[in-house]
């Protein structure tokens, strides 16, 4: 699947440089910059507040950028979206300040290694519960394992992927 993020100039010169540098496309590093990103906010969701955007600027100051996932990344970065409540081009201006902008030699050494997971989330499963007076919906991002995962599919499971 084809979409795009906003990316300012000297964002998208980082991307394609870490990339570079990295031997990954573009996208596959944008995939592992969201999910460092959703790593930082773990079981907290946001709930009940508006959507956060870049902060607006002047003609010229960002582009769309190109990037392309396979369905099951898309579906990630989608739900990625929705919890964090922030547009997938803020949360990914986000990530770069924090993992690709390096502030000290010593984390210009490891910027690019916090971001390189290959193995990010490879399984992804939707359930669903009919609770009485309550739709309740579960993703797993990672191998449920154990009661989780047998509970999940016991329930009825709208998705069951793996990479």
């Amino acid at each position: 699947m084809e979409t795009t993020i906003n990316v300012s100039m000297a964002h998208r010169a980082i991307l394609t440089n870490a990339a570079k540098a990295m031997g990954v496309s573009r996208s596959w590093l944008v995939r592992s910059l969201v999910q460092k990103a959703m790593k930082q906010c773990k079981g907290n969701p946001a709930g009940f507040v508006p959507v956060r955007y870049q902060e607006r600027r002047g003609p010229g100051f960002r582009a769309p950028m190109s990037v392309c996932y396979n369905e099951r990344d898309y579906e990630w970065i989608i739900d990625s979206r929705k919890f964090r409540k922030e547009t997938v081009s803020f949360i990914v201006a986000w990530a770069i300040e924090k993992y690709l902008v390096p502030k000290s030699d010593a984390s210009r050494k490891n910027a690019l290694k916090l971001v390189s997971d290959n193995y990010g989330f490879a399984h992804y499963l939707l359930s669903f519960q009919d609770l009485p007076g309550a739709l309740c919906w579960v993703i797993y991002w990672g191998k449920a394992s154990g009661i989780h995962r047998k509970k999940a599919i016991d329930q009825h499971p709208a998705r069951l992927t793996a990479g």
